[in-house]
C-alpha cells in the first residue's frame, strides 16, 4: 500500500487525528446523556465540548457520504492534445481500476455513458475485479463495451496477484497489450497502442523498438511509476491508473495514499514530463480486500482523451 515513509506518516497521523476526535466527540455525547437522565434537562456545552460535538458529526456525515454518495458518483473528464503525427481527429476513453465486487455499482451506468462519448476506440488500464464473484461483473461489463468500440487492455497489480488470473480477460473481445504493440490505422492516419502488465521485467525500449520513431505511441501501463522511461523513449501519451486519486483525500492537501513510488508528484490527472504526456485516471472502484469500500474527494472517474491533428 505505502511506497513511500511520507505517505505512511501522514496517514498514521490522520488516523491518529480522527481516533481522538471521535473517543472525544462519543465522550461528550456520553457525558450529555448521563446528564440527562440524572436530571431530565439538556447540560450546558463549554466551546469545547460544543467544537468537538460539531467536529464528530461532521465526521459522520463525511463517513455516509464517503459510502454512500461518492462511489456512485461518476465524473468525466475531458483532454484535448494535438499532435503533428496525425492529420484527423479520434476519441479514446480510459477506464481504470474498477475492482468489481459482488455489489454492481458503476457497471451498470457504464455502457450507456460511454455509448453516448462516441468514443474510437476504449483502454483499460488494469485492475479489473476484487473477487472471484466480482470478476462476473467486470466480464459482463466489458462484454457490453466491446459492441461501442475496439477495447486494448493490460494488467495491473490486482490481476496479476489473485487466483483468478486466467479468467481476467479470457474469451473477452478485446486486445490484451502484454509486451506488445499494435497498429491502428484510422481515417487514413495510423498510430500504436503499445503495453505491459505490471508483472513485466520487459523494458520499453524492446517493446517499441519496431514502431518508426515519427509514429505516434500511446503506452498503457497500470502504474504511473515508468515516466521517465516513457519520456526516454518518446512515448508521446502515457495512460496509467493504479492512485485512484487517493481514494480519499483531502481539500487543498489531496491524496492521502498514491501507492507510486514518487508519492504525490505524480497523483491523478495530467501532467507532462519533456515530450511525453502522462495521465492518471482515479478509476472507478475502491480497493478490494479488507480496505473500506469509500472514496472521499476522489469521484470515481471516465476520462475522454481527443487527439488532434496539429497544423
Amino acid at each position: 500500500m505505502f511506497n513511500n515513509n511520507h505517505e505512511r506518516i501522514v496517514v498514521i497521523n490522520f488516523i491518529l487525528l480522527i481516533s481522538i476526535i471521535f473517543f472525544l466527540y462519543f465522550k461528550v455525547s456520553l457525558t450529555a446523556l448521563l446528564y440527562l437522565i440524572k436530571y431530565k434537562r439538556c447540560m450546558t456545552f463549554s466551546k469545547y465540548a460544543k467544537l468537538i460535538f460539531y467536529l464528530g458529526n461532521l465526521g459522520i456525515l463525511c463517513i455516509l457520504y464517503g459510502y454512500f454518495i461518492e462511489p456512485y458518483w461518476l465524473e468525466v473528464k475531458y483532454i484535448v492534445l494535438e499532435t503533428p503525427k496525425i492529420n484527423h481527429a479520434f476519441r479514446i476513453v480510459q477506464i481504470s481500476d474498477i475492482h468489481s465486487d459482488p455489489q454492481v455499482r458503476l457497471e451498470s451506468q457504464l455502457p450507456n455513458v460511454i455509448k453516448r462519448l462516441k468514443p474510437n476506440f476504449i483502454v483499460f488500464t488494469g485492475d479489473s475485479a476484487n473477487s472471484q464473484t466480482g470478476l462476473i461483473n467486470f466480464r459482463n461489463l466489458m462484454r457490453k463495451l466491446a459492441d461501442i468500440a475496439p477495447i486494448y487492455a493490460v494488467r495491473g497489480n490486482w490481476d496479476i496477484s489473485t487466483s483468478h488470473i486466467p479468467y481476467r480477460f479470457k474469451g473477452l473481445r478485446l486486445s490484451e497489450l502484454n509486451n506488445s504493440a499494435i497498429r491502428i490505422k484510422i481515417n487514413n492516419d495510423h498510430f500504436w497502442f503499445c503495453g505491459k502488465p505490471t508483472s513485466s521485467k520487459h523494458m520499453l525500449k524492446n517493446i517499441i523498438k519496431n514502431i518508426p520513431s515519427n509514429d505516434y505511441k500511446i503506452f498503457l501501463y497500470h502504474y504511473p511509476d515508468a515516466i521517465y522511461e516513457a519520456s526516454a523513449n518518446n512515448i508521446d501519451l502515457y495512460l496509467a491508473g493504479h492512485t485512484h486519486g487517493g481514494q480519499v483525500a483531502l481539500p487543498f492537501y489531496g491524496a492521502l495514499i498514491t501507492g507510486s513510488k514518487y508519492g504525490k508528484k505524480f497523483e491523478s490527472g495530467l501532467y507532462k514530463v519533456d515530450n511525453t504526456y502522462l495521465y492518471i485516471n482515479k478509476g472507478l472502484g475502491m480497493e478490494g480486500e479488507s480496505a473500506p469500500r469509500v472514496r472521499f474527494f476522489a469521484r470515481p472517474e471516465i476520462t475522454v482523451i481527443d487527439l488532434k491533428g496539429k497544423f
